[in-house]
């Protein structure tokens, strides 16, 4: 991996100038004032990017800003909608929502969050009507925002109400239900449909469901302008329900509170590098922030706030695919200005020709959203190259409204043309080419053969190829051959018998060296520059070798490089690279009836210690494989006597998943003493291995006997 010098931390977007044939290293980068937050967002929830535009940070509220102002102020079914999540057909998470009753209306929810409390909603300001017990409006905020206020009542007027011949202000709910929560219940998408069936107003509209996190009732309200404080906390769903038979009016619902959002996101506008790119490393600066108690933000070294950040890459202009409804009621695929002008679809009402279609996901062109996301700088894009366009998305969390982090900058590598213009790779073991389902299936930790193929394409003398591998494994690896080939079939160029010497073999074809590092547990390293992967050359390669899978869907990933150019690697897409294989995948799969297997193949040797200190048998090692973990377990080795009184603890620590073969030194060996050293007596002992994990304990157990 190559370090980007200091000076180009600070460039803007040379790369995009940079000569096609030079192949170099490249830097994209946003922040500062020459290249701001709001030049490249595409969207940002809640994400301040106006304040400080060289930075980006959560939205801070004040205790009179208005939460509701700054949320529903857009554009009404396109920035919020006026119905519940469920029944949003574009809703998109962070979403604002009000809406009336179980499914809401434009008509009957902007007027409770528009900022105009003289345009209300009012229920049959008429004394000939009887007035609907159980009347309920509900606003989710979208996000947890740091609440301690609401506000809610009729317009504050002396105007008269026609037939009523009172003051607006007077028309207040007399009684009413008020509750709060912070995350969404599971019952509120069901609601819609629960109350959907009742169409007389009976005592089953006021026994409505309400939120949890803070209830407030008041059955004898005689105030117009209602005020509900509590302490700030982070609030998202609020519902206020009338609870007396009377006329009344909501010009506003506003709600109040101080302190950082709980989630805040900004995502960027899509990037276009101008041609096909690998994608090497990912950074930002960023810096920690806390409101003390004399109300000034400062910058410490730690808060409860954390970040990260996800990619993806595409091929085309947008990740999305808008469609719209023919006169015969088939989809067409239109633009998103098209899309955006035509008449939207409302739920539960017909279609008609030239309405709003579906806007599905461009699976062809576009990847998803990376997983995992980049929780620290500097890691590896993950997001699969080569790509034209790119798009990243930054997301802080916190828990405490006083804390919070803001981002400075955000720069990633670059390097075009890629190596190939395609680079298409697939797994399967060496005697099963075609197995069921189309994916390999092994036992858990047992040794097995794999073949894996790699197929380049190349659409340009430009694309340089490559004479350098990698695959990531799950346990290290036994190397078999090497073959190069094209579509007239494969040739070997090195194999278990050309070995020359450590990790060095015989290229079979030139005479000259080829490198296979298989050192590591994790990787093999395979380097090849007499028979480069290159136009006009051989574009096929297969590696051949032995591994074990330790945990259930391993992904056998790979990336190539040329040697001696300050180009990116390009990942390896699982893909058809192999007439004959017919997995297509970097997966692996265990077997079903092994799932749950964690501790395997535990062996002590020998049966029988005798430390007489001869050097033969004078020290028992114990050997065994971890298996289905994703995270490090701790493991115990002990010995215990017949009696069940352990004797000595042999070993204790943490140990990711693996094949633990140890000799007899080190920490994992027993000689046949006790905890203080001492010899112990001859006899028969039991050992015991044990692991701990989320999952539970998994142990096992053996005898070993002791001879003098």
């Amino acid at each position: 991996m190559f370090m980007v010098p200091r000076l180009l931390l600070f460039c803007t977007l040379w790369a995009l100038t940079a000569d096609a044939a030079s192949a170099k290293l490249n830097v994209w980068h946003v922040g500062g004032k020459e290249r701001r937050w709001a030049q490249w967002e595409e969207s940002a929830v809640v994400m301040d990017d106006t304040s400080n535009p060289g930075r980006i940070r959560p939205q801070e509220f004040h205790p009179e800003e208005n939460i509701v102002r700054t949320l529903f102020s857009g554009k009404i079914e396109t920035d919020w909608s006026s119905r519940p999540p469920s029944l949003t057909l574009y809703y998109r998470e962070g979403m604002p929502c009000c809406w009336w009753g179980i499914a809401g209306g434009e008509g009957r929810s902007l007027p409770l969050v528009d900022g105009d409390w003289d345009n209300s909603y009012s229920w049959e300001l008429n004394e000939q009507y009887a007035p609907h017990i159980g009347e309920w409006f509900t606003i989710d905020l979208g996000i947890p925002m740091p609440v301690n206020k609401v506000v809610f009542g009729p317009p504050q007027t002396d105007q008269l109400t026609p037939l009523l011949n009172r003051p607006r202000r007077e028309n207040y709910m007399k009684g009413y239900k008020f509750s709060a929560a912070r995350e969404k219940p599971d019952w509120l998408d069901e609601e819609h449909s629960l109350y959907r069936g009742i169409r007389e107003w009976t005592k089953e509209w006021t026994n409505i469901r309400q939120f949890k996190d803070v209830l407030v009732e008041n059955m004898e309200n005689t105030k117009s302008l209602t005020v509900i404080a509590f302490p700030t906390q982070y609030l998202r769903f609020f519902r206020i329900q009338n609870t007396i038979e009377a006329p009344f009016e909501i010009g506003e619902i506003e709600i109040y509170g101080e302190g950082f959002t709980s989630r805040a996101c900004y995502t960027s506008k899509i990037i276009d590098l101008r041609q096909t790119a690998n994608f090497g490393r990912i950074w930002w600066k960023a810096t920690k922030w806390r409101r003390n108690p004399e109300g000034v933000v400062e910058r410490v070294p730690e808060v409860s706030a954390r970040m990260v950040v996800e990619t993806r890459s595409g091929n085309d202009t947008t990740p999305l695919i808008y469609h719209q409804y023919t006169d015969k009621h088939r989809l067409k695929v239109v633009d998103e200005d098209t899309w955006l002008k035509l008449e939207p679809y409302q739920p539960g009402k017909p279609i008609r020709p030239y309405m709003r279609g579906p806007v599905t996901y461009d699976e062809e062109n576009w990847s998803h959203w990376s997983v995992p996301a980049y929780q620290s700088p500097g890691k590896q894009i993950i997001s699969p190259g080569p790509a034209r366009y790119f798009q990243f998305r930054i997301t802080i969390w916190t828990d405490d409204f006083r804390e919070t982090i803001s981002v400075d900058s955000l720069w990633f590598e670059f390097s075009s043309p890629p190596l190939a213009e395609k680079l298409l790779g697939e797994i399967a073991l060496l005697n099963d080419p075609s197995p069921p389902g189309e994916i390999s299936v092994v036992d858990p930790g047992a040794p097995a053969t794999f073949t894996y193929d790699i197929k380049a394409s190349f659409s340009s003398p430009l694309q340089s190829g490559f004479d350098s591998l990698q695959i990531n494994l799950p346990s290290q690896a036994l190397f078999k051959r090497l073959q190069v080939g094209n579509r007239d079939g494969f040739v070997t160029i090195a194999c278990e018998d050309s070995v020359l010497g450590s990790s060095v073999y015989k290229d079979l074809l030139t005479g000259k060296r080829i490198y296979v590092d298989t050192a590591s547990p994790e990787k093999m390293v395979l380097y090849f520059p007499s028979q480069p992967i290159a136009p006009g050359s051989w574009d096929r390669l297969r590696v051949v070798f032995c591994s074990s899978v330790l945990v259930y869907g391993n992904r056998f990933t790979g990336k190539v490089w040329k040697s001696g150019r300050e180009t990116l690697p390009q990942t390896i897409q699982p893909g058809d690279a192999n007439s004959e294989v017919t997995t297509d995948k970097l997966t692996v799969l265990v077997k079903e009836q092994c799932l749950g297997t964690v501790l395997d193949a535990v062996e002590v040797s020998p049966k029988v210690v005798t430390p007489n200190g001869d050097g033969a048998n004078d020290a028992a090692k114990f050997s065994y494989k971890l298996l289905q973990i994703t995270g490090k377990v701790e493991v115990e080795i002990a010995v215990f006597d017949l009696s069940g009184t352990r004797v000595r603890t042999v070993y204790r620590g943490s140990e990711a998943r693996g094949i633990y073969e140890v000799e007899n030194k080190g920490s994992k060996f027993w000689k046949g003493d006790n905890q203080q050293g001492e010899l112990v007596a001859p006899g028969l002992y039991i050992w015991q291995i044990s692991v701990s994990s989320d999952s539970g304990c998994f142990n096992k157990i053996g005898t070993i006997a002791v001879v003098y």
